[in-house]
């Protein structure tokens, strides 16, 4: 499978992670409101009819994000491979090609989460009161629409912050596993280059310049300057 584009792979994961963050978020609240019995209304009442196909459509999405992830995997395994074994015939003398300089795979974990968590938490929250007021609507109830954070579910925000954190925990830490053998590949790569620069190095010296001035004797040895053996006189 062939990874995603960047910016797409972003948008697709952001937007999968919404959407699973609010099932999660709704069927967390439900259940800490009303327990067990919520659970079951959640899940197989009349307006909640679409819960579960949409679990299982969500469960396929997060499938298809997971073979991404698994694919940039295993691409960068197949670097790593190759890296070493360009570096071994290099050590031993082979010509082989100079490796692309590889930039910066991703920002830290750290910069990721304080930015990803509170939009996912707030993304979250938006789809979950459009949920809950679609969701009246279709019950030929009066619309609630901030009343699904307030009162009784005053600790909805509570609940869908701590989905979000949890889901991008998982995700970032596949993504800092990803990172770790990313930069392993760029490790190899950069000694492969030093190795080869030496040796470009090395071949330059041990060639001398065209230009260079070359003096008789270097050009016909030092034979050139003896005076020649006296000659016998004919008698």
């Amino acid at each position: 499978m062939t990874p995603m584009a960047p910016k797409r792979a972003v948008v697709w994961g952001g937007v999968t992670l919404g959407l699973a963050g609010t099932w999660l978020g709704h069927t967390g609240e439900y259940v800490r409101v009303w327990g067990p019995r919520g659970l079951t209304t959640e899940l197989i009442g009349s307006v909640h009819v679409y819960m579960i196909p949409l679990a299982i459509v969500l469960g396929a999405a997060g499938l298809l994000l997971a073979a991404q992830l698994w694919s940039v995997w295993t691409q960068l395994g197949r670097h790593l491979d190759s890296a070493r074994r360009m570096l071994r015939a290099a050590l031993r003398g082979r010509a082989v090609p100079a490796p692309p300089r590889a930039g910066a795979w991703m920002p830290s974990l750290s910069s990721r989460l304080l930015i990803a968590w509170p939009a996912l938490t707030v993304l979250q929250l938006a789809l979950y009161v459009i949920q809950e007021n679609i969701e009246a609507a279709a019950a030929g109830m009066p619309a609630p629409g901030l009343g699904a954070i307030t009162g009784v579910h005053a600790f909805a925000p509570l609940v869908h912050a701590v989905v979000a954190l949890a889901l991008l925990l998982t995700v970032l830490v596949a993504l800092r596993v990803i990172r770790i053998r990313a930069r392993h590949v760029e490790a190899v790569q950069a000694i492969l280059r030093h190795v080869l620069a030496v040796r470009r190095s090395r071949g330059a010296s041990a060639i001398p310049s065209a230009r260079a001035a070359r003096t008789p004797s270097q050009l016909f040895g030092h034979d050139l300057l003896q005076r020649p053996p006296p000659l016998i006189a004919a008698l």
